[in-house]
């Protein structure tokens, strides 16, 4: 999901969702923006910004966003990673940003992240770590631009298709899931109108 709007916008919108949410930012500094699950939140962002950090700092995400360079995109710059509840239970992940920078953040809204990847990789019959990667790469192609679910989906499945092609064994069944996984997701949002 991608929101064009800044988190504090968001936090303090009398129209929207009142989530409150914890940022934790790259200095390890903690954010409350109203959270009124102030240690949930802290303790949910905290793991969201490993997940995050060691994603875009592994090998696998310096290929993504090489990839996303390849394709004439840019990331905004990610300047937090956080938690907070986000107004819909279907949601797992989503990004704040505006042209500039955005804010990757998990669902807390009944449920941690943990328990929402195990409710995905169940429902596709994968392994939680490729939903883990695959929720990533999804928030950080809306940062590359793919501003629509349909498009971001497009070139989720683009990607995960030209890493099947390009690998073996375990890993080559991931991507092939994985693209599998976006395919599905992009017919649906075509569906949707999203």
């Amino acid at each position: 999901m991608i929101t064009n709007m800044s988190l504090e916008n968001l936090v303090n919108s009398s129209s929207q969702h009142n989530m409150g949410a914890v940022v934790q930012r790259h200095d390890g500094s903690l954010e409350n923006h109203a959270s009124d699950k102030r240690n949930v939140h802290e303790r949910e962002a905290k793991q969201m910004y490993e997940l995050v950090d060691a994603y875009l700092h592994s090998e696998i995400g310096e290929g993504f966003k090489e990839y996303i360079t390849e394709q004439g995109k840019e990331l905004v710059d990610i300047v937090g990673v956080g938690a907070g509840d986000l107004g819909h239970e279907g949601i797992v992940a989503a990004i704040y940003m505006n042209d500039v920078e955005g804010v990757i953040m998990s669902n807390y809204e009944g449920q941690t992240f943990s328990e929402r990847v195990k409710a995905l990789a169940k429902e596709y019959d994968v392994k939680e770590e490729t939903i883990v990667e695959y929720v990533i790469a999804h928030e950080l192609g809306h940062a590359a631009g793919y501003k629509t679910e349909a498009t971001n989906e497009k070139f989720l499945s683009e990607y995960f298709s030209k890493q099947a092609s390009v690998t073996n064994g375990k890993e080559r069944e991931k991507y092939v899931s994985l693209a599998a996984i976006a395919q599905k997701r992009e017919v649906d949002a075509i569906k949707a109108g999203k």
